[in-house]
């Protein structure tokens, strides 16, 4: 599983907490979120 993740995100911080406790393993994939992000155009298209 692909977990999309910023390290300021709440969201995903709370979804790593669950799937840990489910036992679910995930493939972390660390993206930048500012203004003009590759990681953000590549990621909507």
């Amino acid at each position: 599983m692909k977990l999309f993740t910023y390290y300021r995100s709440g969201s995903t911080y709370r979804v790593r907490i669950a799937l840990a406790l489910k036992g679910l393993a995930y493939e972390p994939h660390y993206i930048v979120v500012a203004p003009n992000s590759q990681d953000l155009k590549t990621m909507n298209t």
